[in-house]
């Protein structure tokens, strides 16, 4: 440009360019000092470079003192270059907040960290969880083969150690000794005697021996090394001078006790008073002077016999220090240890009220179906309250000789003990009767026997830790009845401390710094539970009272007392963990008996594909999420099936005793208009009818006069033998199947304290009831079942509901009456016949509303406004179409979704038919199955076999089917 503008002759040209060179030389001196004076590095001149130094001069200019700031901060900036960490400043730059840069720091930091140990490490860095979790099952394979192999292994080396053909002369004259003594019954020779002279055989015959130290001593010869090893089991319960004697026939020993439990007592010595809580003295025991002298112990830490952490929260807390390794249920949010408060008083050492409510405990036990299974222990504090227990059950025993087959000839016996022996013992349910309390006075005494004393702890230790499933503690008194001091026996505060426990309070709170220092140790567990609270569950944390926790557990929605799934990590707890085989099959087998459903997490996994494992949760979480609502709906169906059974059979009962009125009133009528033409005759009194026992109501006609009336007002009873079934005959005699169910059901008339005596001279034919017409459905009338024809089956269609939540409140505005009649007639459109309370829990999920008193009765409202026709059967009602008739229904509908004791007993008798149609001559079980299959069940469960049996019962009474021998049924033209 210089040439160009000499070149022109552009003197002014040339004189402008000079001076424009000489400004660019000077700004590039300032701009360098003004990098200086704010310490930064030469700035590179960009599209913005202008506009963003133009901004900055003129924030300098108005706030000149920040300019320091300016050269302070960009000196730091220099040194994070300097430092290899500028990405920081630039973070900040572009918009971080101060605060969040040394966490992001340290973030980025950990995660090069880590990314480098990982890429360091082969193990590490080839890791694949589904490739470990297959390892884990050909070890478990391997384990369990080994297992097998190595019991047939020892019963070999036992077997070949027998004395065969080819014996020593020595061990023949040995055997020749004992057969001599088994045929002859070991007359002449005694147990001891014979033992001493098979000194060669017995050993090889018997080479472990189960006795109790006073057999050793009885029968065994006193002689050093007799047995290589003694091993003593509850040493803790024997005296160390009845251990000496087995002891001395070993050479080595191995003592297994527990420390904590009950020492042995002189409580039955037969020496000292026979009185009840008398002070017992402690022997040593084995076990005892074993530790003391210091022996090699190892500390056995799983517990095993509890199904639920709760029954040995207490003992583990109390009297072991949370050593024990104890395994969380998955209804680990229920309390199995509970507390049950009687209204009695503590006198001559016994408590009656308490006795009393154990055995009606017992009783209601032994006649719920679901509870009778469970076997029962009753514990007391001490010997009279037991003896006034086991009087109570010999009176409940001679009046029902069923509970006591039940309660005695169990594989596990009802026992009823005391403290003092109930050690070793353990049932299902244990009843705990404390027996303690106000006496007439309302005062509680703070003398509690045997727990007074020093040692009484162990005792409660045993009482509390011999339940499997539940403890029930009976109680006249509360844990604030029991006073507290310094001074106080150990066994009195762990007394107290456990009514406390059983009533409900927690053991422990933790400490929340112990918390943050858990959380802080919890790896990838907080973002596990947040992607998991993201899909809309709950979650709780290292679920469990011991050192043994599951890591997450995710809260089933449809039983909130309970846990939908376990998620296992491999933290801390599995580094613990020292063995594979306790880290990775038998503690997870442990959680899975106690219902637990388990997935396991790899942080490697987690690290590697976080997306690829939480879809992996979702899936779990959806199919675990899908079988708890088909159980949720279940329970709810078989408890609306049993309310409404129970409503029907009162009302049925209420209809029959109105109708027996109605008809003694005419009776008395007619009497009164015979008595007026003669004018003699009794005066008559008032009419009322007695619910007595034995289904018998008496009828009360005239004074002196009692008619009585053989019915069954229970609606029903068992089926019988297969040849003689009577389940059907007295209900439906008197009560049609089929009875149209009214707005109101009247409420069951209340049974009068004594029947009415029956009185000479009554006629036989006095007072009975007219006949019903039932002959359509006894096999006599135009549609006999004996040309049944049902229809092929078809697929079970469902209502299709619109979801509209409108909660409790909504669903019980008058304005949404008739949304809900809608609904309800929709679900019977589609699903007749369909039992009603099956329509309402599909109508309560439609609206988004809980079962409840409030609920219930806005859903009768709407129910009787649909106009839906609801009839009842067997003392259920069932909804049905205005187009269906229930003498000629012949649908089958296959679903497998839906419970069997929903289906009603005409659908049940086509399909019981369309089966013997296809297979002939069926015995009773192929039948049930075959009826099953036809529904879609791939499974035969108990209710369902018992909804089917009762169907298949009810078609033979109805004629629809025939018996074609012992247990065997078919169609009535096959079965003539």
């Amino acid at each position: 440009l210089e040439a160009a503008a000499a070149f022109a002759g552009d003197a002014a040209g040339y004189a402008a360019l000079k001076s424009l060179g000489e400004l660019a030389d000077r700004f590039g001196r300032d701009k360098a000092a003004f990098d200086a004076l704010l310490e930064r590095p030469a700035s590179d001149f960009g599209e913005d470079w202008a506009d963003r130094e133009t901004a900055l001069c003129e924030y300098l200019l108005e706030h000149p003192a920040a300019l320091k700031d300016w050269a302070l901060y960009n000196s730091v900036r220099r040194k994070c270059a300097e430092a290899g960490i500028e990405p920081v400043a630039e973070a900040y730059e572009q918009g971080m907040p101060a605060g969040a840069l040394e966490k992001a720091y340290r973030k980025g930091f950990y995660l090069a960290l880590i990314n480098n140990i990982i890429a360091g490490d082969d193990l590490l860095s080839n890791f694949s969880g589904p490739t470990f979790n297959e390892a884990i099952v050909q070890f478990k394979k391997i384990d369990d083969y080994m297992l097998q192999l190595t019991k047939k292994e020892i019963y070999l080396r036992l077997a070949s150690n027998v004395p065969g053909a080819a014996v020593s002369p020595e061990e023949g004259q040995e055997l020749n000794l004992l057969r001599k003594a088994i045929g002859s019954n070991a007359r002449g020779v005694s147990i001891r005697s014979l033992f001493e002279r098979i000194p060669h055989i017995l050993p090889r015959l018997a080479p472990c021996m189960l006795m109790s130290p006073d057999s050793v001593a009885q029968y065994l010869a006193q002689k050093n090394g007799l047995f290589d090893v003694v091993i003593f089991d509850e040493a803790s319960q024997i005296p160390t001078c009845k251990a000496a004697g087995a002891l001395a026939r070993a050479s080595a020993a191995v003592i297994v006790g527990d420390p904590k439990q009950m020492p042995p007592t002189a409580f039955f010595s037969g020496e000292g008073p026979e009185t009840d809580d008398l002070a017992l003295d402690d022997l040593d025991s084995i076990l005892e002077d074993a530790l003391a002298l210091g022996i090699p112990s190892q500390y056995l830490q799983w517990h095993y016999r509890s199904s639920h952490e709760s029954l040995i929260a207490f003992s583990n807390s109390r009297f072991y220090d949370n050593r024990m390794y104890t395994f969380p249920s998955a209804n680990d949010m229920e309390r199995r240890v509970t507390a049950v408060f009687v209204e009695g008083l503590y006198a001559n050492n016994t408590n009656r009220k308490e006795a009393e409510a154990v055995v009606a405990e017992i009783v209601r036990r032994f006649h719920d179906p679901a509870l009778r299974d469970h076997s029962i222990g009753v514990v007391t504090f001490n010997m009279k309250q037991q003896n006034l227990i086991e009087n109570l059950l010999a009176k409940q025993f001679q009046n029902d000789p069923e509970l006591d087959a039940w309660a005695n000839n169990g594989e596990d016996p009802l026992f009823v003990k005391n403290l003092e022996n109930v050690q070793g013992d353990e049932r299902d349910v244990i009843l705990f009767s404390i027996g303690y309390g106000p006496d007439e006075r309302g005062r509680v005494s703070n003398n509690f026997g045997p727990i007074n004393m020093q040692g009484g702890g162990k005792r409660l230790n045993v009482a509390f830790s011999r339940a499997r499933m539940a403890m029930t503690v009976f109680t006249s008194m509360r844990s604030t009845d029991i006073r507290v001091t310094e001074s106080s026996p150990d066994g009195v505060v762990a007394f107290r401390d456990f009514l406390r426990y059983a009533e409900g309070h927690e053991l422990y709170t933790e400490d929340p710094e112990a918390a943050a220092e858990r959380l802080a140790r919890a790896g990838i567990m907080q973002n596990i539970c947040k992607a998991v609270e993201e899909y809309g569950y709950r979650t709780a944390t290292m679920v469990g009272h011991s050192d043994f926790h599951v890591d997450i557990a995710v809260v089933d929605p449809y039983e909130p007392s309970r846990y939908l799934l376990g998620i296992m990590l491999d933290g801390e707890g599995y580094r613990q963990t020292s063995n594979t085989r306790d880290r990775e099959v038998s503690q997870l087998g442990v959680l899975r008996r106690l219902g637990w459903k388990l997935l396991r997490v790899w942080t490697i996994d987690w690290w590697d594909n976080r997306d690829r494992e939480i879809a992996r949760l979702k899936r779990a979480l959806d199919k675990l999420s899908a079988d708890a609502k088909a159980r949720y709906d279940n329970r709810m169906a078989e408890e609306d099936a049993r309310q409404a059974g129970e409503a029907a059979r009162a009302a049925d009962s209420q209809k029959l005793i109105s109708e027996l009125e109605a008809q003694a009133a005419q009776v008395m009528a007619e009497d009164a208009a015979a008595e007026s033409q003669t004018g003699a005759g009794p005066e008559t009194a008032p009419v009322r009818v007695v619910q007595a026992a034995g289904a018998e109501t008496a009828v009360t006609v005239n004074p002196g006069e009692t008619v009585k009336i053989e019915i069954d007002l229970s609606g029903g009873g068992e089926a019988g033998q297969d040849e003689e079934p009577v389940s059907e005959t007295a209900a439906e005699d008197a009560v049609p199947w089929d009875v149209p169910v009214s707005d109101e059901e009247a409420e069951p008339a209340a049974a009068e304290e004594e029947a009415v005596p029956d009185a000479a001279g009554t006629g036989a034919d006095a007072g009975q009831l007219p006949e019903e017409d039932t002959s359509s459905e006894s096999g006599e009338g135009e549609d006999s079942a004996a040309a049944w024809a049902p229809e092929e089956p078809a697929e079970y269609v469902s209502a299709e509901l619109e979801n509209t939540p409108l909660g409790i409140a909504g669903f019980a505005e008058p304005a949404n009456k008739a949304l809900i009649a809608e609904r309800i007639a929709a679900v019977v459109n589609a699903e007749a016949p369909i039992l009603k309370d099956a329509v309402m829990r599909k109508v309560f999920w439609s609206f988004g509303v809980q079962k409840g008193a409030a609920s219930l009765e806005v859903f009768e409202k709407a129910f009787r406004a649909s106009g839906v026709r609801a009839r009842k059967q067997k003392g259920i009602t069932y909804c049905w179409r205005e187009d269906q008739d229930p003498k000629t229904y012949a649908s089958i509908r296959v679903s497998n979704e839906r419970p069997g004791e929903e289906i009603c007993q005409q659908e049940i008798r086509n399909a019981v038919c369309y089966a013997l149609k296809q297979k002939g001559v069926l015995e009773r079980d192929d039948l049930i199955k075959e009826v099953s299959l036809i529904f879609g069940y791939k499974r035969l469960g108990e209710k369902l076999r018992d909804a089917l049996a009762t169907g298949v019962q009810w078609a033979r009474s109805s004629g629809a089917i025939v018996s074609a021998g012992p247990n065997k049924f078919a169609l009535p033209e096959d079965g003539e």
